[in-house]
């Protein structure tokens, strides 16, 4: 029996609580022991969806065929988003006002819960956004009052009791992007621009505007039919009844599907509290099931998050999900086994990179990684690991395009914005949702998250480190076509990641070495070690090219290595944003 303590903050005894999740190996991947929001479902299908242009059209297409209902949490939503942009589509160029609109006159009830935050200026306010989406009658929308330390952070739609989307994709403006990632906010594809005004967000500012730029913008999301659609519309309903007047409330939860229709095992789980209209004092699904999935890691652990901030040896951090980690790289180090963790966050979360929680933020995620005293790089040197690249590669994504700059052109590097919330184990298990990894997110008294944990049973013949393994065919597919898009292969080509141990080893390693190498030689201000104080904020964020460009052609892909030194020495004051980030 394994016994992993885990430590959590309880917001009205205001003390530590120490509480005990015991897991036997027989127990499975699953949260089976109450507080458990439902269990396990079988006989689903799943849709893996990277990116807003994937993820948007297959919401906006169900939307679109929607007879009965239409339910939707977001953190934030834009009305005027636009769903589908590319290709000869019926809905290309439609809002997703005009589509509820639509669907609203014909009789389909939508219900949207949005979330209203005092701290995001430059977007539409909730209660506005309301009023433009309640213009229709069978449109209701409720808003859920910000908080300190809580939003509502669930992305998901429901349509019809019988699918389902989650993930890290609010419905909101610059989250729609392809798998090309283009920085260039004026580029066309036969005689149209496909980013609008709209796709710009807050790490831009009026100047950036001007100069035609973007922030591309990268996610992870998935759309679920079967049985576990019903435990979706259930968090949604108990949201919307806690929050909606008595006489809207929704009574009775319609039957969506029972018969099995997919190869897939699902288990919603969530961040939640009884205050948030939860049935529990307070669950912590997501942190259980992400917990779960890393203890069974034999080979590799993928992790893409918009935020990786855990216990380091502060009293303030209680999630543990970095300690987990380390004790699974410590234990193949002293079995000699080979054991691969590969981390990609954003270079810095969003926002100015002047900004004191910007900051606060990129030292929480050193001091996680590097400098705490039981961070992770620290737990692995004092156990005697030299190489420490030979067990956790920690990386970003980075790409480079053209902006306007006093009438001409000029090519300048940019960060790709990670936003994803997913965890990939030995092509086995995945994890999707909208959890962070911290405590926000996890600890079940903050934010409120949704989260799903995948298994498929349909089982394919795979090399893993050169031997023959089965794995589960959703893992493989979704792993695959993400480092295909990081490396920016054709379908043709995804053979060649198929092998995880190997490719990371013999390509994701020496690409992103390389890529890193290339982006420091030709731009000047690049993000990197070299900095460990800013030197030009705008700079660091679209730093121009200086080099030769025919050299841009070495670089193959966005991988490149995360600069953990890069602005070491910007401290920020911990305590003024502290509840905002940890």
């Amino acid at each position: 029996m394994k016994k992993l303590i885990v430590r959590v903050f309880h917001k009205k005894q205001d003390e530590k609580i120490v509480r005990k999740i015991e897991e036997k190996g027989s127990k499975g991947v699953f949260v089976r022991e109450k507080p458990v929001f439902c269990m396990p479902r079988n006989g689903n299908r799943v849709k893996g969806l990277i990116d807003g242009e994937e993820a948007m059209k297959e919401i906006g297409e169900s939307i679109d065929q929607a007879k009965e209902s239409i339910y939707i949490t977001d953190w934030r939503i834009d009305p005027e988003i636009i769903l589908i942009r590319r290709g000869v589509h019926w809905l290309k160029g439609k809002t997703l006002k005009e589509i509820l609109e639509k669907k609203g006159e014909e009789g389909v009830s939508i219900k949207i819960i949005i979330y209203e935050s005092p701290f995001f200026m430059d977007v539409v306010k909730g209660e506005k956004k309301r009023n433009i989406l309640e213009e229709k009658e069978k449109i209701e929308c409720y808003c859920h009052k910000w908080m300190m330390g809580y939003s509502q952070h669930e992305k998901t739609v429901i349509v019809d009791h019988k699918i389902g989307f989650l993930g890290g994709i609010d419905l909101a403006q610059g989250r729609w992007d392809t798998r090309r990632h283009f920085i260039e906010a004026d580029i066309k594809e036969k005689g149209e621009e496909i980013f609008k005004e709209e796709c710009y967000n807050t790490m831009i500012n009026k100047e950036e505007k001007q100069e035609k730029i973007r922030l591309p913008w990268h996610d992870i999301h998935c759309k679920i039919e079967g049985e576990a659609v019903n435990d979706i519309e259930r968090n949604f309903i108990e949201k919307w009844n806690k929050i909606c007047k008595v006489e809207e409330r929704i009574i009775k939860q319609k039957e969506g599907r029972k018969e099995i229709i997919g190869t897939m095992s699902v288990q919603i789980v969530r961040s939640n509290s009884k205050e948030a209209g939860g049935r529990y004092k307070v669950e912590r699904g997501c942190y259980e099931g992400i917990v779960r999935i890393i203890e069974r890691a034999e080979h590799y652990i993928y992790i893409e998050e918009q935020f990786f901030i855990s216990n380091y040896g502060s009293k303030r951090i209680w999630n543990l999900i970095s300690f987990i980690i380390g004790n699974k790289i410590i234990e193949a180090y002293r079995k000699k086994e080979k054991f691969k963790v590969i981390i990609v966050v954003p270079l810095w979360s969003e926002g100015e990179l002047e900004s004191i929680i910007v900051k606060s933020i990129m030292e929480l995620f050193r001091k996680t990684i590097i400098s705490g005293k039981l961070s992770l790089i620290q737990r692995m040197k004092k156990e005697g690991i030299k190489d420490i690249e030979e067990y956790l590669k920690i990386l970003t994504l980075y790409t480079f395009g053209k902006k306007k700059q006093e009438g001409k052109e000029v090519i300048v590097g940019s960060p790709i914005y990670v936003h994803s919330k997913c965890i990939i184990v030995d092509d086995q298990y995945v994890f999707i949702g909208s959890a962070n990894i911290n405590d926000r997110s996890l600890i079940g008294e903050r934010d409120s998250e949704i989260g799903a944990i995948i298994v498929d049973s349909n089982k394919i013949q795979i090399s893993i480190n050169g031997e023959r393994k089965f794995v589960n065919e959703f893992a493989l597919n979704l792993r695959s076509r993400i480092w295909a898009e990081h490396l920016n292969l054709e379908e043709s080509q995804i053979k060649m990641v198929e092998d995880p141990i190997k490719s990371i080893e013999k390509v994701i390693c020496p690409i992103s070495e390389k890529n890193t190498k290339v982006y420091e030689r030709l731009f000047e201000y690049f993000p990197s070690n070299k900095y460990p104080k800013f030197v030009d904020c705008k700079k660091h964020l679209y730093p121009p090219l200086i080099g030769d460009k025919k050299e841009l052609k070495d670089i193959k892909g966005h991988f490149i290595k995360f600069p953990i030194g890069f602005g070491k020495e910007e401290k920020a004051s911990l305590g003024v944003g502290k509840v905002m980030v940890e």
